[in-house]
């Protein structure tokens, strides 16, 4: 199986370790990677990307709900660089960009009312990987933006905390895909089974002000 790293993270990790135990007879490889692959030239099962990165001709299953995209910075830096308080406010500030896994920038929106705005930024650094710019938000550098669901923990934690939360930004539901020409294997419906019932669990266990933005 080929996903992308936001999936291993959220989804993947207690799924594995479950079907492992429950499967023992059963090996089972993922591999992490942003960047579009091939899944039936690279001989993978499925892969796992975001619904509206989905290749053609395949069938494509949603693995949980629509996802959150918000702006967040530590508290030590948005004291020393000032709160920004509209969209505006943000050229004034250190951006970190992130590159999509077709080597696209990731567009930083909005959302006011029904509409979502589009923002015109400048990089203070362009990372590939959403680990990084988190961390380098954490370390007091800048902005990230980035999934509400991987920085709940460090907002909880008072290592970061949300900018013009507001505004945040719905996004498609993370999928899994396989060719729709071969036979889907039992080992992967099972395992599609369990990272549904790991999806609907996490968002059981979300509070409400997340779900609402």
């Amino acid at each position: 199986m080929n996903a992308l790293s936001h999936a291993a993270r959220l989804l993947l990790g207690p799924v594995i370790a479950r079907y492992s135990a429950e499967h023992p007879e059963v090996g089972l490889e993922v591999v992490v990677q942003d960047a579009m692959v091939d899944i039936v030239g690279e001989d993978f099962d499925a892969g796992i990307r975001f619904g509206d990165r989905m290749p053609e001709d395949m069938i494509a299953i949603p693995l949980g709900d629509p996802l959150l995209w918000v702006m967040a910075a530590s508290p030590a830096y948005l004291e020393a660089a000032r709160e920004p308080e509209s969209p505006e406010d943000l050229a004034r500030h250190r951006c970190i960009g992130m590159r999509t896994g077709t080597g696209a920038m990731c567009h930083w929106e909005l959302v006011t009312g029904k509409a979502a705005r589009t923002l015109n930024l400048s990089w203070s650094a362009v990372v590939h990987e959403s680990a990084l710019a988190i961390g380098i938000a954490r370390d007091h550098c800048g902005i990230a933006y980035c999934l509400r669901e991987r920085v709940t923990d460090l907002i909880d934690a008072g290592q970061l905390r949300e900018v013009l939360h507001q505004g945040a930004s719905p996004g498609e539901a993370i999928h899994i895909y396989y060719p729709s020409r071969r036979q889907q294997p039992e080992t992967l419906r099972k395992i599609i089974t369990m990272i549904r019932d790991e999806a609907r669990t996490r968002s059981a266990k979300r509070p409400t002000s997340l779900s609402n933005g």
